[in-house]
């Protein structure tokens, strides 16, 4: 299912893109590039999306399916070639059952794969695909029609050019939830709003750079002091510039200069929370300028 939407940023749904359980890790999801479509020099080469161990565990599984198979499909036509030219060709024959034990070799990893798959997988490989900024448009595709609507749905603002197919999906979806009566909710106790420490404390603990970008936005949405969204974002800041800062340290000038733009570019392409995005991007130019 394919989804753009006409902006370099967008609402990334919290939730596994294949299976759609609670995330607890993430992938790197890297541009794909296709025929006829435009992708702009300024884009993302990867954006990070939430994901689950399980999914990750299958998804690893079914990209490594042809590792082996490769290999040996590699070695029997090399050791067959060299055999052949020493000796006669049809001695060469010899090593032509390597290319359909390799094919099989695929296939039952591929099963295996699959079996790993949950009742609610949307594929045993990649969910999602990232076709890159055209420079007008952001474009995704999902394995995943209930992810793909989700996506829709909170990026409706910036929705572009929807497909027949997506149309109908966000339809269904709007028909499916007015036709499930809501139950009464039950009555809570609210407990007291988080304080800035609180938030910070969650930033912190956060794994990956989706969960903790998506912790920010939430204390963002929650705190409405100034001093007090400064300090959240200080946090995350502090986080996403530690690794890059540790890289530069000790290298020359110029190669200092090269990864910091090199990071400075990676950064202004990322789909990051705005707020985030000018704090790291303003320490990152400061420590540029001061190399001269």
């Amino acid at each position: 299912m394919l989804v753009q939407v006409a902006a370099r940023k967008f609402v990334v749904p919290f939730e596994c893109p294949c299976c759609g359980a609670a995330p607890d890790t993430e992938i790197a999801v890297h541009l794909t590039r296709e025929p006829g479509r435009r992708v702009a020099t300024e884009t993302a080469r990867a954006l990070a999306f939430p994901y689950c161990q399980r999914c990750v565990a299958h998804l690893t599984a079914w990209e490594a399916s042809g590792v082996l198979p490769v290999g040996v499909a590699v070695l029997g036509i090399i050791a067959g070639g060299v055999l052949a030219i020493a000796t006669h060709p049809l001695v060469g024959l010899v090593f032509a059952p390597a290319l359909p034990v390799a094919w099989y070799l695929r296939r039952s990893r591929q099963t295996r794969a699959k079996a790993s798959c949950g009742p609610s997988c949307a594929s045993p490989g990649r969910a999602l695909g990232y076709l890159g900024w055209s420079g007008a448009e952001s474009a995704f595709m999902f394995e995943s029609h209930t992810y793909a609507a989700r996506f829709a749905e909170q990026n409706t603002g910036v929705l572009s050019s929807p497909t027949p197919q997506l149309r109908r999906l966000l339809e269904g979806h709007r028909v499916a939830r007015l036709a499930v009566p809501t139950p009464a909710a039950a009555v809570q106790v609210i407990p007291p709003p988080a304080t800035v420490s609180d938030w910070i404390g969650r930033i912190d603990s956060s794994k990956g750079a989706v969960a903790r970008r998506n912790m920010l936005q939430r204390a963002l949405d929650g705190l409405h002091e100034p001093r007090e969204r400064q300090q959240a974002i200080d946090a995350a800041s502090k986080i996403e510039l530690t690794p890059i800062l540790e890289e530069v340290e000790g290298l020359s000038v110029i190669a200092a200069k090269g990864r910091l733009q090199r990071a400075i570019d990676e950064v202004r392409a990322d789909n990051m929370p705005e707020e985030l995005q000018a704090a790291v991007l303003r320490e990152l130019d400061g420590r540029w300028r001061q190399l001269g």
